[in-house]
């Protein structure tokens, strides 16, 4: 159906930017400067890009809203818009919110972004919905991705609904395998081939793992599920042109064909919800006959209008099987089952260390240690795969989750620590084969803390078990045994907290530490002319230009953000101005003019304007500093290595790897094929101004190179022509500490 809505004026590129990041604009004024974009759509994955007729380009020279393009880049709508949802989510629950509580996974039908009013965003306007979709999702995705499972256990919904089976069963050429070539002979029916039924039993197998695995989690929690309306195939990509090269042509002959297969759908869920196991716990919503004529946007999703009347539909079934459920917050681990030392030992534990961070690992034990304890043998979603991870750990999980799996990790560390270090005659054999394996190499080491973890008293299982070696083996070993212990010993002699023991690790004691691939901007907003003559040769410093002056006041306003995520980072902010730091002050105030102003914006990266020069952005609604990687998800050590960071920059301290000392030879195709990309979005002259040029040594107050530095960059080895990688930090350093004392003395 033709878009009837007038066509907006051009706006510059950070106005849009500013409206997609604002959950009060409402989604459509959004979408008025969007279209479809048919060459990377897929079945039940419509991609969505901005209208470049609609879009004036940047300012010349305004390097910020240069570099905030990448936010709106073709790929990140579909992001921004599922990060829309759930910060209103987020609100309304911190609001006190008491009504219905919700959990949607699925396809388009709920996340279609932007371009359509969809069934969850016709729900949410009665209903709190944390919303998992994702347009292009499979049910086979939902299981890999194994999201809904730890949102009911955190989240404690009222009711869980899903989306799926459209793509399962028409995408990836199903529907050429299902239809038969055109046979005159045949009617409708007779050109439906036997592997629908395999297809169908195949895709019912995996509703019936989601909402069996739901169930367990939460006995008394309902599952509803719909059917889709019969579609009209219209030369579409999806139905019609698929079951024209079958040399079905007729109009009236393909309906009838998509109209077995809608129904033949819909009875098998209907009779998947009168399964013993999942009676009174799955529910059908019938959506066939709902879409009028006229009313499909393309073959398979409806306009907004129709979408609503699918959207009563669920209301209906809602309010008859929902009533209000006890919240129970996750306890702690209790002392768990004795798993034989013959249980798989995981293969994977060194990946996990290289791939993913504190807070994802965290989280990750959390929510294995849940699974384990509300799903009994045979009932998991999917195959425990101790290597995989799902994407709601990466997005950084649901604090419940990552407190739990502190729990669990202070008591393995604390544990390990006795094995590894005490005299207990009784651990002899232990503590000798978890020695022995520091000298043979990481591998080895990985497979004896697995092997500790899954036999010793913890009675972990290798699900658990891999997580949590993966995090020990990433932050808390030393080159050595003994190095292990007394570092250990500091650690834990500090209170033994997990917390206590990521405060305390330096950069040091990881022997492999993962590149988080988040690189940060120091910006200028005008430079000078001096300042780009000071682009040729460096030393780690504080740029002259960008100084403040002497025993400054600095106004400090946060634009948005939780009030948890604001403390932290005063409090990890103020490590600057500490009594023999800085002879600086930063006033955090409420309203009125700032000079520094801090937003939380996601998908726009981690930057800062470099020094005095937040002075010259004279728009009091615009950001100078970003935290487009911290949410309240965000461990502390995340919070306070990207926090002392940006702030370096805001005090005027450049990256310290733009140093001709430190002797890094760059592999500059490497650096931009990395940067130019996810999810950074930089362009050359970006990549070259933060990471590949120096400052002249003249323009700065400077110090020796120094690479355990707050400031400097994470460099992957491949970045590099040679040996040279650094991690990054996450305290200031003695030499940092000097710097500052040094530019912004007291007297």
């Amino acid at each position: 159906m033709a878009d009837e809505r007038p066509r907006p004026a051009p706006i510059p590129v950070d106005e849009l930017r500013r409206m997609l990041f604002d959950i009060d604009v409402p989604e459509e004024d959004c979408a008025a400067y969007m279209l479809v974009d048919p060459a990377h759509s897929r079945a039940f994955d419509p991609a969505v890009r901005v209208n470049p007729a609609l879009l004036q380009p940047p300012a010349v020279g305004s390097g910020l809203d240069t570099a905030l393009q990448g936010a709106i880049a073709l790929g990140g709508l579909n992001g921004i818009s599922r990060w829309r949802r759930n910060r209103r989510y987020r609100s309304r629950i911190a609001g006190g919110w008491n009504g219905l509580k919700l959990v949607s996974e699925g396809d388009s039908w709920f996340q279609f972004p932007f371009l359509l009013t969809d069934v969850i965003d016709h729900l949410s306007e009665e209903h709190a919905i944390l919303s998992l979709g994702a347009a292009g999702d499979t049910l086979d995705d939902l299981i890999a991705q194994d999201e809904v499972v730890a949102a009911v256990m955190a989240e404690a919904p009222d009711a869980v609904l899903l989306s799926g089976g459209g793509n399962d069963l028409v995408g990836g050429g199903n529907l050429a395998a299902i239809v038969r070539p055109f046979d005159p002979a045949l009617d409708a029916a007779g050109h439906i081939t036997p592997a629908l039924t395999a297809v169908l039993s195949a895709v019912i197998g995996h509703v019936r793992s989601i909402a069996t695995a739901v169930s367990a989690a939460a006995p008394t929690t309902p599952v509803l599920i719909h059917t889709y309306d019969h579609a009209i195939p219209d030369n579409g990509k999806w139905l019609g042109r698929p079951l024209a090269s079958q040399g079905i042509v007729d109009r009236g002959l393909q309906r009838e064909i998509v109209r077995i297969l809608i129904d033949r759908w819909a009875e098998a869920l209907a009779a998947l919800a009168r399964e013993p196991g999942l009676a009174g716990t799955l529910h059908v919503v019938d959506c066939r006959g709902t879409v009028p004529e006229g009313g499909w946007h393309d073959e398979l999703h409806p306009e907004s209008g129709p979408y609503g009347t699918v959207a009563a539909k669920f209301q209906s079934v809602i309010q008859a099987v929902t009533a209000p459920q006890p919240v129970a917050a996750l306890g702690a681990l209790g002392t768990g089952r004795a798993v034989s030392r013959r249980d798989p030992l995981p293969a994977t534990i060194q990946d996990l260390a290289d791939r993913f961070d504190d807070s994802v690992l965290l989280s990750e034990i959390g929510r294995r240690a849940s699974l384990e304890r509300i799903q009994p043998a045979g009932v998991m979603m999917a195959p425990r795969d101790p290597g995989g991870v799902p994407s709601s750990s990466l997005e950084g999980g649901y604090p419940a989750l990552s407190q739990l799996g502190q729990r669990i990790l202070a008591r393995a560390h604390r544990e390990l620590h006795r094995l590894l270090c005490g005299d207990d005659e009784a651990d002899k054999a232990d503590r000798q084969s978890l020695r022995d394996a520091f000298n043979i190499g990481q591998g080895a080491t990985a497979a004896a803390l697995a092997g500790l973890l899954a036999g010793g008293p913890l009675g972990l299982s290798a699900f658990v078990a891999a997580p949590v070696a993966a995090l020990i083996l990433r932050r808390f070993l030393a080159p050595s045994w003994e190095e292990t212990c007394k570092a250990w010993g500091d650690m834990l002699d500090t209170g033994g907290s997990v917390q206590a023991s990521l405060d305390t690790a330096q950069r040091g004691l990881a022997a492999a530490r993962r590149n988080p691939d988040r690189f940060c901007i120091a910006f200028k907003k005008a430079p000078s002319a001096a300042d780009a003559e000071a682009m040729a040769n460096s030393k780690a410093a504080v740029l002259e230009s960008a100084k403040w002056p002497f025993n400054s006041v600095i106004r400090i306003r946060f634009l948005e953000g939780s009030d948890h995520l604001k403390e932290r980072v005063q409090h990890h902010a103020r490590a600057w101005i500490a009594e023999d730091m800085a002879a600086l002050t930063f006033e955090f105030i409420d309203s009125g003019d700032a000079d520094i102003r801090i937003a939380f914006i996601p998908g726009a990266g981690s930057w800062s304007l470099l020094g005095t020069d937040c002075r010259n952005e004279t728009d009091q609604s615009k950001p100078t500093m970003n935290f487009g990687w911290l949410d309240d998800s965000s461990s502390e050590e995340e919070i306070r290595e990207v926090v002392l960071h940006e702030f370096g920059h805001a005090l005027g301290l450049i990256h310290e790897h733009q140093n001709p000392d430190g002797g890094i030879e760059w592999d500059e195709a490497a650096v931009a094929a990395d940067l130019t990309g996810p999810p950074n979005f930089w362009d050359k002259d970006t990549i070259r101004r933060n990471v590949l040029d120096h400052y002249d040594p003249g323009k700065l107050i400077a110090t020796q190179i120094d690479p355990l530095s707050i400031m400097m960059y994470p460099i992957p080895d491949k970045w590099t022509k040679g040996d040279f990688q650094t991690s990054l930090n996450s305290q200031l350093s003695p030499t940092d500490r000097a710097l500052i004392r040094q530019v912004y003395p007291s007297i």
